[in-house]
């Protein structure tokens, strides 16, 4: 079961008709989140995570425009 995900990905947003109304801070906000999941990934998860295709049609935005990195972006466990 997976977590409903209401603003599309962030490709969408930034591409698409929605990007215009992303103010820089909430971009600022959205970026920085989905770099400290990527770090967790790297650094502080208990199984080392090999993500095998970042970008930003992967990375999915909630209601808030919080950063999800989803399951379907990893690629294989050390």
């Amino acid at each position: 079961m997976y977590e409903y995900i209401s603003n599309e990905s962030l490709g969408d947003m930034l591409h698409g008709e929605k990007g215009a109304h992303l103010k820089r801070k909430t971009r600022y906000r959205i970026a920085v989140e989905a770099g400290k999941g990527l770090c967790y990934l790297h650094h502080d998860c208990p199984s080392s995570i090999i993500h095998t295709d970042v970008k930003s049609n992967n990375i999915l935005l909630d209601f808030d425009y919080e950063a999800q990195v989803p399951d379907f972006v990893l690629g294989k466990f050390l």
